[in-house]
């Protein structure tokens, strides 16, 4: 995995000579879905007494820094997200850059607004602005004066953070102090107040090592792109102690994100198409989609000791290669380390599958039914929250139903593998429970606000599994008279697998990335 320098010079820290932007602090509400980016001006600001033939030369060079991208197909929502030189960047709706696929551009270093690393977020108190609500892409474009003052060639990769969380990691360049990386990542934010990028030394024999750092304070972000009524903004981070990050940032509402619109092209897509309809027309024989048993089987033969599993999100590049092999030949997929090195790319396909449902899998019906379950309490009877619990998911459709326990029965085993993957029960229902929970946009609509709140929706995911986990043998739905039902021997079958699966959890990456660095 090496990337050639990039073909261009630049300063290796911020420099105060570039225009800014001031800051305007206030609410860090996210923007309207009609407030989209305007292009900026270049930011170079050019010296009013140098000589004319000396002012030239300078826009000869500017015009030659240039930063080649090639296309690329990684927007989450099915499309191609890509930077053009003088476009002014991806402002549009959710997933809009689809036509762009196959076209190459050149990006210009000064359409990026130099900013300074700021940590001040970290210090926010109660009384100030709340964080920021949503999905951020991030697109990491390239770093520059990265260079050693020892080594010649160096391997690094980028760790992005939220708030000290770490979220996503980029793929292994190597190079002397220019790395392209041209990686896109879709983080999902709940009161976010500080953005940071940690660019670490990959060693295959010891702790990876930590040599550039870099901070975005997101609440003063935020109100900088109300103030110029913009949602996206491409940002030359100063990176410390020294060397600067190339990156785009565009926020995203969570109803947008959230949007589960139905698939046009029902007869042969695999994402926005309703679970029983792909169900019937896979004709596997089993009530699971090929999809969701791929990657469950997948995550448990080799990532149920990787830190931050389903926490941290894959590149969404990777993504759209398996989301297109899984349109063609679903069942030709091969998931391997071999063909899929990151397997944060398998449970971000996962996860974007149940995302893009056109009905969430718990269902619009139930969702409300099971607000009100957490909220009841039988007395004399302790596990009576418990009991109707599930007798509210017994009323789910059977494809839902079996999906659901399949699901369920896999993230049981991510949680009893916490003390090496960090990732607890009260972790995974916060990353997964909007995802099978939030409802259809029409069911959203004449819902009051606070029920879509992302946090009620992690409280129910986290109390099913906390039944789940209670008991050595998980408690399963009840299947009505017209639920396909398993045989006893199938089951078995089906946990022995399982078991085996989960016994055989290791890491077959080419180049692991997961090391210390990745422990929370």
């Amino acid at each position: 995995m090496s990337s050639e320098c990039l073909p261009l010079q630049h300063h290796s820290s911020f420099d105060p000579g570039y225009q800014t932007y001031p800051y305007s602090v206030g609410s860090s509400q996210l923007l309207p879905q009609a407030a989209f980016y305007q292009p900026q001006q270049p930011l170079l600001q050019q010296p009013q007494n140098l000589q004319l033939h000396h002012h030239h030369q300078q826009q000869q060079q500017q015009q030659q820094q240039q930063l080649p991208l090639v296309a690329s197909n990684n927007c989450a929502g099915g499309g191609s997200c890509f930077l053009r030189g003088g476009s002014g960047g991806a402002g549009g709706s959710w997933g809009s850059c689809r036509s762009r696929r196959g076209q190459a551009g050149r990006l210009s270093l000064h359409e990026f607004r130099p900013c300074p690393s700021d940590r001040s977020a970290r210090s926010l108190g109660p009384g100030h602005p709340a964080g920021i609500d949503g999905v951020l892409r991030v697109h990491v474009v390239a770093g520059t004066g990265l260079h050693a003052p020892v080594v010649a060639l160096r391997d690094l990769y980028c760790l992005l953070e939220l708030d000290s969380v770490r979220m996503a990691r980029s793929l292994i360049r190597t190079s002397t102090e220019c790395f392209h990386w041209d990686e896109q990542f879709d983080l999902f934010a709940a009161g976010a107040r500080g953005l940071g990028f940690l660019l670490y030394q990959w060693d295959p024999s010891n702790k990876h090592r930590l040599c550039f750092h870099g901070s975005v304070n997101l609440v003063s972000l935020a109100a900088s792109f109300r103030h110029r009524c913009i949602r996206s903004e491409r940002i030359a981070l100063g990176m410390e102690p020294k060397g600067c990050l190339y990156f785009e940032l565009t926020c995203y509402s969570i109803s947008e994100v959230m949007c589960r619109t139905q698939s046009p092209r029902m007869h042969s897509s695999i994402f926005g198409v309703p679970i029983d309809i792909l169900v019937r027309r896979e004709k596997s024989g089993q009530q699971v989609p090929l999809l969701v048993q791929k990657c469950i089987d997948e995550v448990e033969r080799r990532g149920l000791d990787i830190p931050g599993i389903y926490r941290l999100c894959g590149s969404n590049k990777s993504k759209i290669s398996l989301r297109e092999a899984f349109e063609r030949r679903p069942g030709k997929v091969d998931l391997s380390a071999d063909k899929v090195p990151d397997i944060h790319a398998v449970t971000g396909l996962l996860k974007d599958f149940v995302r893009e449902l056109p009905e969430p899998l718990f269902t619009n019906a139930l969702y409300r039914m099971l607000l009100d379950a957490l909220a009841v309490e039988i007395p004399g009877d302790p596990r009576g929250g418990a009991k109707l619990m599930l007798s509210i998911l017994d009323c789910l459709p059977p494809v839902n139903q079996e999906t659901l326990v399949a699901i369920l029965d896999h993230l049981k085993r991510v949680a009893l593998r916490s003390d090496a993957n960090k990732m607890t029960l009260d972790q995974l229902a916060t990353c997964l429970g909007p995802l099978l929970l939030y409802p259809s946009p029409d069911s959203a609509r004449i819902m009051e606000a606070s029920f879509l709140q992302l946090g009620r929706m992690s409280h129910v995911l986290q109390y099913i599994l906390d039944i789940w986990v209670q008991s050595d043998t998980p408690p399963q739905p009840r299947r009505g008279s017209g639920a396909s039902r398993r045989s006893n021997s199938s089951a078995a079958a089906a946990h022995r697998r399982a078991r085996s699966a989960g016994s055989r959890s290791h890491s077959n990456d080419r180049r692991s990335y997961h090391g210390d660095t990745d422990r929370v």
